[in-house]
């Protein structure tokens, strides 16, 4: 059964999205309310005159709280200096990302945002995809959990 909300109760409660400081999408999410209808409405009260305030464009972009998870290997050789646990991992020269930042104890999505806010490509030589290896101090400060 649909929930019927009075004019003044839609109202009050875009408002209250609106002066949150949350984006609408977050507070929709919050307060268990489809975006859609909330969008409904907005439209339906400016178009019945009503003083709505603009949404800001920052909440357009949201994070949802269970970002994907994406698996890459390394697939060259691993170096041959290799810390104590790279040499625990199996030994077919592909070592999940995961699973390396699972060994070194970092949060698993910070290091992939790391990883890739650094844009390695194919044409890096060793000296530079050792910059962005989990087991670096200045890594570990930046992603641990």
């Amino acid at each position: 059964m649909r929930s019927k909300f009075t004019k003044q109760q839609k109202f009050d409660m875009v408002m209250e999205c609106r002066n949150s400081g949350l984006s609408d999408y977050m507070w929709c999410k919050k307060h268990d309310i489809q975006s859609s209808t909330f969008y409904s409405w907005v439209k339906q009260l400016k178009r019945d005159g009503a003083n709505v305030p603009d949404r800001t464009y920052a909440e357009d972009y949201h994070i949802d709280s269970k970002p994907d998870i994406v698996k890459l290997e390394i697939v060259d050789e691993l170096p041959a200096e290799k810390p104590p646990v790279v040499q625990q991992l199996p030994s077919n020269n592909c070592a999940s990302i995961v699973e390396m930042a699972k060994a070194h104890e970092l949060n698993i999505y910070e290091y992939i945002k790391y990883i890739l806010s650094q844009r390695p490509s194919k044409d890096w030589s060793d000296e530079q995809l050792e910059t962005i290896a989990p087991w670096r101090r200045d890594v570990i400060e930046k992603c641990k959990r």
